[in-house]
């Protein structure tokens, strides 16, 4: 039974490389090869933020991941960043 659907995250790319996570309290973060964003329940944007800030530049990033630990409370968020 699907109870509330939204537009997330989306990216211009191909592949787009999204990702997604829900924690237990119901905060869903979407990433795509740009960015992250998280959304409550009802798909209201919360925070929105570039990967490009946790490395100061745009250093060839992709292939983001985000991962939630039920344990912790906590997301955990990965990509490759490279410099040629």
């Amino acid at each position: 039974t699907l109870l509330e659907n939204f537009a997330a995250n989306n990216a211009q790319g191909t592949p787009n490389d999204n990702h997604i996570a829900v924690s237990n309290d119901g905060k869903i973060v979407s990433v795509v090869n740009t960015n992250f964003r998280v959304y409550n329940d009802a798909g209201t944007q919360l925070q929105q933020k570039a990967l490009s800030s946790f490395l100061g530049s745009e250093q060839n990033i992709s292939d983001p991941r985000i991962i939630y630990d039920p344990l912790t409370d906590r997301f955990i968020l990965i990509f490759f960043s490279f410099i040629y």
